[in-house]
Formats: structure tokens, C-alpha cells, sequence
């Protein structure tokens, strides 16, 4: 009964050869079959794997296709900007640790979280604001400010927020 419940499953083939099934999204074991979803935070992200020649398509934000761990593990070594430029975001958090992943999505903001300061919800910003690492606000910092001096944040109180957590001077490109 107990090998049952194994993430593993050995089944005998005609040869006498072992094989091993995929272990499922759920699992908590990661092996290079471990199925793995993968959300999109950007639109139109395409990857092909390499080995496989598997193409995956993310179309738009939010968009979620399943991919082995193998080829993430590809994808983060070969093409490490679908990443560090936060265009997908593994699900499982144990994969977002084992590839190393932790410092990029760890309190950041997303372009969701980037809509928010457009709005006029004073105290949501703040709160998102107040959970940021001190790294994450300094590479918002000058998103925000192309964003004051292109009129995309025009709200005085919200500029006036981002000019406390920041610690930048943004009312000059009003």
C-alpha cells in the first residue's frame, strides 16, 4: 500500500525495463517529470524547450500552462529573462526556491500591483507599498517616475505615498 502513495511509480515494461510516471502538480517531490504550472505576468510569452520542441504559449496576463520541471530548469539556465524580467511565475513556491527564484518574486510587484498606483486607492497603495523589500523599491523607482512624467500617475495623494516609501522627489513632474 505504501508504494502507492509514492510520487514514483515503477511499472514493469515488456523488455523487463523500469519506468517512472510524471509525478503530479501536487506533489511536494521534484523530479526533472514533476508537472509544474507556470503563470503568465506579461502578455504574449512564447517558449519552445529545447529538447522536447514542446511550444507553450501564455497569451495573456494571467494565462497558465503546466511544463515539467526539467524544462524550467532549461528555460532559467538558457533564457534566464522569462524570469528576472518577471514575464512567468512558477506556482509552486518549493520550485520558485530550488531554482533560485526567491530574491526576484519575493515581496515585488507585478504588473497588477503596478495598475493599482494609475488608480485612486490611497490606502491599497500604501499597503503594497509598506510590503515591499527595500531592493523592490528601488527598482520602482524610477518605473514610477517615467510613470509621473508621462501622466499615467497623476493623483497627488498616490504621488505623495510613492514620494514616502521611495524616498524620491516626484511632485517637480506634475
Amino acid at each position: 500500500m505504501a508504494q502507492d502513495i509514492e510520487n514514483k511509480v515503477k511499472t514493469e515494461t515488456p523488455d523487463g525495463a523500469a519506468s517512472k510516471k510524471a509525478a503530479p502538480a501536487t506533489s511536494t517531490t521534484l523530479n526533472d517529470d514533476t508537472k509544474v504550472s507556470v503563470k503568465s505576468l506579461a502578455p504574449a510569452v512564447y517558449y519552445t524547450c529545447t529538447t522536447t520542441f514542446e511550444s507553450f504559449a501564455w497569451v495573456e496576463v494571467g494565462d497558465v500552462q503546466e511544463i515539467t520541471y526539467k524544462q524550467l530548469r532549461m528555460m532559467k539556465a538558457k533564457h534566464p529573462r522569462y524570469f528576472s524580467d518577471k514575464w512567468l511565475l512558477p506556482m509552486d513556491k518549493n520550485v520558485v526556491k530550488k531554482l533560485g527564484l526567491d530574491n526576484v518574486y519575493s515581496n515585488s510587484m507585478n504588473r497588477g500591483d503596478m495598475r493599482k498606483l494609475y488608480g485612486s486607492d490611497v490606502k491599497e497603495v500604501d499597503e503594497l507599498l509598506s510590503g515591499l523589500s527595500n531592493e523592490a523599491k528601488t527598482g520602482l523607482a524610477h518605473k514610477v517616475e517615467d510613470a509621473v512624467k508621462n501622466g499615467k500617475i497623476e493623483n497627488v495623494k498616490i504621488i505623495r505615498c510613492l514620494e514616502k516609501h521611495l524616498g524620491v522627489e516626484l511632485m517637480q513632474y506634475v
